[in-house]
């Protein structure tokens, strides 16, 4: 069964307000050191956006793939950063 426009928009206004919420809850932790700074957000064409800082560096995904298994005890040094 298809959604209808309106129910579309309602989902579509609704994700918009969960993104809207989530940044403004993000910019209360501007302290943690291992949190991406939100720098801002904004609403525009029925989308919410959030601006962060930039982070050199690489995904961890793509660290991976290139080195393979990591050791539990290099895992578990990230994760304590987080």
């Amino acid at each position: 069964m298809m959604p209808t426009m309106a129910s579309f928009q309602f989902i579509v206004s609704r994700a918009t307000s969960v993104v809207t919420t989530v940044a403004r809850l993000l910019t209360m932790l501007d302290s943690v050191p291992e949190i991406v700074r939100v720098n801002g957000f904004f609403e525009a064409n029925n989308t919410a956006y959030i601006v962060m800082e930039y982070v050199h560096g690489i995904p961890l995904k793509s660290y991976m793939n290139r080195k393979g298994t990591i050791a539990w005890k290099e895992a578990l040094s990230y994760t304590e950063q987080i």
